[in-house]
């Protein structure tokens, strides 16, 4: 499994970089929520969906998320790693392409009338920032199962019952 340490968005050769993807005809619909897209092949006859960072391909479902994996352990699929570099734009309803120059990495907005840029590091901290708080709220569903909720409302009505019974 190939390990990924870093990206070279502006590369036509390398599979995990979004201009290759893009020269090779894939479209990408992004809505205004980042993480959320659906990917089509250049001869349109499969589309993937991604939610919340979570692509349905065969990779991705095949091998727990995808042939790549992150500095983080987390297995991503190359349609993953294509939208991490891409950015709904906050501006116009288009979207940024993340690249890198020789002085720093940045997300460029590909609407020529717009030409907003955002720094590669303030999306990457608003990105962690959103997974951090995933995780917590996947925590808290984990925490209390409807049985829990089943069980802690008999205990309650329980004890009302001893409390205020006759």
């Amino acid at each position: 499994m190939p390990r990924i340490y870093s990206l070279s968005p502006d590369s036509t050769r390398q599979k995990t970089a979004i201009f290759y993807a893009l020269e090779a005809g894939y479209r990408f619909k992004l809505t205004d929520e980042d993480g959320i897209a659906i990917i089509t092949t250049p001869e349109g006859n499969n589309t993937y969906d991604i939610h919340q960072w979570q692509c349905d391909c065969a990779d991705a479902i095949n091998r727990d998320g995808g042939s790549y994996i992150l500095p983080d352990e987390r297995r991503v699929c190359k349609h993953v790693l294509w939208l991490s570099q891409l950015y709904p734009c906050p501006h116009c309803n288009g979207f940024m392409v993340l690249r890198a120059d020789e002085t720093q990495k940045h997300f460029s907005c590909t609407t020529p009338a717009c030409n907003t840029i955002e720094a590669f590091q303030k999306v990457k901290s608003e990105r962690q920032q959103m997974f951090r708080q995933r995780e917590q709220e996947a925590d808290v569903i984990k925490t209390h199962t409807p049985q829990d909720v089943d069980d802690i409302l008999a205990k309650a009505e329980a004890a009302s019952s001893a409390i205020f019974g006759d």
